[in-house]
């Protein structure tokens, strides 16, 4: 649990092709830190992306505490050049189709 972007960090950082991680709240929560280091080695392949659905789905389903966290906000202070939160498809379809270049928003 939580190791998921650590990993592909380290797939990132080896391979010339674009490398999609999906981590949920709980596992990006634990493993906080792994933003930090995503952040400081900033490999230009890596899109991480956060499913946020409000529970430990890999532990049986507790609550986790992410509606008070900004998972955008950490990505972008740890820095991630580009971070955006949606809640809808079409939201996500317009954060994932963003060019690399974009400016950060949340």
């Amino acid at each position: 649990m939580g190791g998921a972007s650590g990993m592909a960090l380290g797939v990132a950082l080896n391979v010339a092709i674009p490398v999609v991680v999906l981590d949920g709240d709980g596992a990006a929560l634990m493993k906080l830190g792994s933003f930090a280091t995503i952040g400081a080695y900033a490999p230009a392949g890596l899109i991480h992306i956060v499913l946020d659905n409000g529970v430990h789905d890999s532990t049986g389903g507790q609550p986790t505490v992410s509606g008070s966290v900004d998972f955008a906000g950490v990505a972008l202070a740890c820095g991630y050049c580009y971070a955006a939160s949606c809640g809808t498809l079409d939201g996500f379809a317009a954060a994932i189709g963003l060019p690399r270049s974009a400016p950060s928003r949340r």
